[in-house]
């Protein structure tokens, strides 16, 4: 399910819950979703996202930035989840090299070449699961592109080929536009012409640009919740408002791309 090259960009909304309205919400105008695992993990152990999410387009994202890279879960259990439910594709745990994570160059390269060999132990553990019996139908976890500037991307890039034909691209959600353009840019000339990508948290106004870029397919952000969490001294804390913005949110990403949402 990523799509063809040059196809048109999904949206992928983060959610907070896979209860409710969120996931209703985003069924009734058709939106496809992204959920960390984080959202599922009890402490213990992970629960499945339910019956909200039945039929709901939706992708699994390992949580890195959140956690910073210290998952609190382990290896087989991510594994586990990712064929245990119904995903549209799911991405390997990584390393994000945001400055707060990765402060200087030594920690930025650490990150990438312990990103690198993360997705081949998770694609080794879901291979051994495969194998068990567990799920045959099990994919292969979808990599994940990491660094701070477009030459940490051709490094991590060349760690992890051959590159798959859907690929994701992580460390984008505190960078300002033209960063973020920069770097999809430089990859488009330097990753193979089959490689489509997924970029990770992509700041709304940085949809025009990359819509120009047919490599790209889908983006995600939860950019939406985080605006309704900062009006929440204004009143907007039930979950209504949330919901309310949620919508608002996607409407005016799609309207970027010249498109409407029911």
């Amino acid at each position: 399910g990523a799509g063809a090259l040059g196809g048109w960009m999904k949206i992928r909304v983060g959610i907070p819950e896979t209860t409710g309205s969120f996931p209703l919400e985003l069924r009734r105008i058709g939106a496809p979703a992204m959920i960390s695992a984080g959202a599922l993990w009890t402490g213990a152990a992970f629960k499945l996202t339910g019956r909200y999410c039945r039929f709901l387009d939706k992708a699994l994202d390992s949580g890195g930035f959140v956690c910073g890279g210290k998952f609190p879960w382990s290896l087989p259990q991510y594994v586990r989840l990712a064929w245990q439910d119904i995903w549209a594709w799911w991405s390997q745990p990584d390393l994000p090299c945001e400055q707060a994570l990765a402060p200087d160059r030594a920690a930025v390269l650490d990150r990438i070449r312990r990103s690198a060999q993360m997705y081949r132990d998770c694609a080794a553990e879901a291979a051994r699961q495969r194998g068990s019996g567990m799920s045959a139908a099990l994919s292969d976890p979808v990599p994940v592109l990491q660094g701070r500037d477009p030459d940490d991307y051709k490094i991590s890039a060349d760690l992890l080929s051959p590159l798959p034909e859907f690929v994701g691209v992580g460390s984008m959600c505190t960078r300002e536009v033209r960063d973020a353009v920069e770097i999809t840019e430089a990859l488009d000339k330097f990753l193979p012409p089959h490689v489509t990508l997924h970029l990770y948290g992509v700041k709304g106004p940085a949809l025009r640009y990359l819509q120009q870029i047919p490599r790209v397919v889908s983006v995600d952000s939860m950019a939406w919740d985080f605006r309704a969490r900062k009006a929440r001294g204004t009143g907007a804390s039930k979950t209504t408002d949330r919901v309310a913005e949620m919508l608002r949110w996607y409407a005016t990403q799609r309207a970027m791309l010249g498109e409407t949402t029911p």
